[in-house]
């Protein structure tokens, strides 16, 4: 009789049986209170809403999640640990998150991380972590991979898998390589480099390639084409050479110009030295023609030489090779 005491006592105590009345549909339905419980065993538990979580504002879910109940001073607050070992043995971890399986377990002294995905050392500040076994405690960083590993002094840098970098700080970034090739860069990239489309260069692209400002091509060439159609007396400025100072770098370039027609009436054509903003003439046809080159101002420039209102027009085709002397 003794032993069914002691269960009503416990049905009495751990589980108690209320109801509540719903005045939607004006019945009493059942509602149970559970307390006074510390561990409990079973396969499945169905709930609509599970409120769970200690005086700190600490959640944990998951076998070996978080720390015991019976640690109380732990110095964890608004820590969210999902997962079996998710922030076991952690103290004094702050406003983080850690899901997956034994990610940030034995993180000790961090505070506002995101970590997602297992066996992810989730320590340092302000860290967002998604992948792997990442490995970091530094401070304002984004991981996002597998097998990802940064030294402890790390700052304000981006790790996409091993293949995109980039640098808080610096508003840097690298495809292929984790740190600039040379200076005044915001982006490097290491390989080739395809794109289906246009680009422009401190103007808005209209053509491939459309650069406003100086280039400058060091121990190669690179050749630069195009065509215009020209009324009679018309000047267009197919390129620009130096900087319009001696200082600019020493280079040559070749350029032809040629019109449409079979007997190449009308064409251009020479190899030419810059010296900043002075042209030193090596080779050249300067025009046949109606075609002729001129260079003012630092630009490379067509004319069409016909005159009168009835002179000639022309579809003219050019193209620039530059070969650099020296850097």
């Amino acid at each position: 009789m003794s032993s069914t005491t002691n269960v009503q006592n416990l049905i009495t105590t751990v589980f108690r049986p209320t109801y509540y009345y719903d005045s939607s549909s004006k019945v009493f339905l059942p509602h149970m209170e559970m307390s006074n419980i510390d561990t409990y065993f079973g396969n499945e538990v169905f709930v609509t809403r599970a409120q769970v979580g200690d005086s700190s504002n600490n959640m944990y879910a998951g076998v070996g999640a978080g720390n015991s109940y019976t640690v109380t001073t732990s110095g964890n607050r608004n820590l969210t640990a999902v997962g079996v070992g998710a922030g076991a043995t952690t103290n004094n971890v702050t406003n983080s998150v850690y899901v997956g399986y034994n990610t940030g377990a034995n993180t000790s002294q961090s505070d506002n991380v995101i970590a997602i995905g297992a066996s992810i050392i989730a320590g340092g500040s302000s860290n967002i972590f998604i992948g792997n076994s990442i490995n970091n405690v530094g401070s304002s960083n984004i991981f996002i991979g597998h097998g990802i590993t940064a030294a402890s002094t790390v700052t304000n840098k981006l790790n996409i898998n091993n293949l995109i970098y980039g640098d808080f700080t610096t508003q840097w970034a690298g495809i292929g390589t984790p740190s600039p090739y040379g200076f005044n860069t915001n982006l490097d990239v290491s390989g080739g480099l395809y794109v289906n489309g246009k680009i422009g260069v401190q103007m808005s692209p209209v053509n491939s390639l459309n650069v406003n400002g100086a280039t400058q091509s060091t121990g190669g060439y690179y050749s630069a084409s195009g065509s215009n159609t020209m009324a009679a007396g018309d000047v267009v400025t197919i390129g620009t050479f130096g900087d319009g100072t001696s200082t600019s770098k020493l280079a040559n370039a070749l350029i032809t110009v040629q019109d449409t027609a079979t007997t190449d009436t009308h064409y251009a054509s020479g190899m030419y030295v810059f010296t900043g903003a002075t042209v030193q003439t090596v080779s050249s046809n300067r025009g046949t023609g109606d075609a002729y080159l001129t260079f003012s101002s630092s630009n490379i420039q067509i004319s069409n030489r016909a005159s009168g209102s009835g002179g000639s027009s022309h579809l003219y085709y050019w193209t620039i090779t530059h070969f650099p002397l020296r850097p």
